[in-house]
């Protein structure tokens, strides 16, 4: 994982969307980011990869950017594991969902000073479980609408 790796510049895959994933790290104290596959999970070109975390913050949704800090800061603050799911938003405008997972590393001094972790494109998951409740909901729909008593 460093700026100029191979592996940071190669194609991204056309494999499904659920099998992308980036790995990346967040250096705390100059907010500084290293990445690999970033390109497959946020849709920017080959080699657009944001060097510092503002330009990666803006390309999440806004709806979701206050959760999207506020698990960070829990997970720096509490020395809890990052997990969280949140919208991204692509530079075509497309809107899409990742799961992101990282680990807070601290120095000698125990001051939290990187984190590691990856993200990975969840949208298909997303789309079938929108598609699971739109199902229950138009089955709820008709039960209700039976004018058949069960016993």
């Amino acid at each position: 994982m460093g700026g100029s790796s191979a592996a940071e510049h190669r194609t991204p895959s056309p494999g499904p969307a659920a099998g992308r994933i980036c790995i990346w790290e967040l250096d705390l104290l100059t907010a500084r980011l290293v990445w690999d596959g970033f390109e497959s999970i946020y849709g920017w070109g080959l080699g657009a990869a944001p060097e510092i975390l503002e330009p990666l913050l803006e390309s999440v949704c806004p709806e979701d950017r206050e959760a999207v800090v506020n698990a960070v800061t829990r997970a720096i603050e509490q020395d809890t594991e990052l997990e969280l799911e949140h919208r991204i938003t692509w530079p075509d405008s497309s809107v899409r969902w990742i799961q992101c997972k990282g680990q807070v590393y601290k120095d000698q001094e125990g001051r939290a000073v990187r984190m590691v972790g990856t993200c990975q494109d969840i949208d298909q998951r997303k789309l079938a479980e929108l598609q699971v409740v739109t199902a229950l909901t138009q089955l709820e729909a008709v039960l209700e609408s039976v004018d058949v008593g069960l016993l």
